[in-house]
């Protein structure tokens, strides 16, 4: 079971990092382009700052299979090649996919919608598929449902591909990914903080103060 942090912005990760154990960070050109700096700059930064067990998911931008290799490689030979290659799960990204497969590289299978395009990408090869459970929801689907089945047939075919939910609006989607089956999350900083909080702790805390303080202060 692991959480990692779906966001470029180093200050949050290294804030986050030292509150929270996490395993590792993802991006994409979306969450890139909201820090307003080169891409090259933010994932830079984000190589430096985690360690050598974290995972660290970066997307092609490609549209092609044939580009969308020669883009991983640029990635693997900038970055290191223990990161993970995110490619959106069109027809030439299957293609890419497959291909990296073949020579060792760990892929995620991104923007997961229906079960069959889990099933294909992992039989490509994907090291992790990644079903977006909230926008598979606002399609009038059911993301966590969808965790399920992949989880339950890749159990029972005994399929050695995981499952990195992602797309969330709320904490209980996040804890039910994680019920379903999901092996890792990746939740953005402002889910991840309030995971860690709940109103009864801190009231909880207060009291503890509060008692102690009333007899030995």
């Amino acid at each position: 079971m692991k959480i990692l942090i779906d966001s470029a912005n180093i200050e949050k990760i290294n804030r986050l990092s030292e509150i929270y154990y996490v395993h590792g960070i993802t991006t994409n050109p979306s969450i890139l382009a909201k820090e307003e700096s080169y891409p090259e700059k933010s994932l830079s930064q984000i190589s430096n700052v985690i360690d050598e067990k974290m995972e660290f998911h970066i997307q092609v931008l490609a549209e092609t299979a044939e580009d969308m290799l020669k883009e991983a490689n640029h990635i693997l030979n900038t970055y290191g090649r223990s990161v993970y290659i995110k490619v959106p799960v069109s027809e030439e990204g299957f293609k890419a996919i497959k291909w990296l497969a073949k020579d060792g590289v760990k892929t995620t299978a991104t923007a997961v919608f229906s079960v069959q395009q889990g099933i294909l990408a992992a039989l490509a090869g994907a090291h992790y598929i990644a079903p977006y459970v909230n926008r598979i929801d606002n399609f009038n689907g059911n993301g966590i449902k969808l965790i399920q089945r992949l989880s339950e047939l890749f159990e029972k075919k005994q399929i050695k591909t995981k499952i990195l939910a992602a797309s969330f609006k709320n904490t209980k989607q996040i804890e039910d990914a994680f019920l379903a089956g999901a092996h890792t999350v990746t939740v953005p900083p402002d889910l991840l903080d309030k995971m860690g909080s709940h109103k009864g702790t801190d009231e909880g805390i207060k009291g503890f103060i509060h008692d102690y303080e009333a007899v030995f202060k």
